[in-house]
């Protein structure tokens, strides 16, 4: 079994908050533009369907209320 060394213990006092962001930023970095949009259409919709109807319906009535016009139009 190989043992891998515990992280902290040569980083004992570390900025958490900055290490976190500086690891999203690298990440985000070497993203192509599609994977972005993936993970955001993904959180999006993970979003919005925690939404009640009528959270639903406000929110879209706000932005792109054309949305509802077609629905009615089905």
């Amino acid at each position: 079994m190989i043992s891998l060394p515990n992280p902290t213990s040569t980083m004992p006092n570390f900025n958490r908050k900055q290490l976190i962001e500086e690891y999203v930023d690298r990440i985000l970095d070497n993203m192509s533009t599609t994977d972005l949009m993936r993970i955001v259409a993904d959180q999006l919709e993970e979003n919005l369907t925690g939404y009640s109807d009528d959270e639903l319906l406000s929110e879209v009535q706000e932005y792109y209320p054309e949305l509802l016009e077609s629905q009615q139009d089905q």
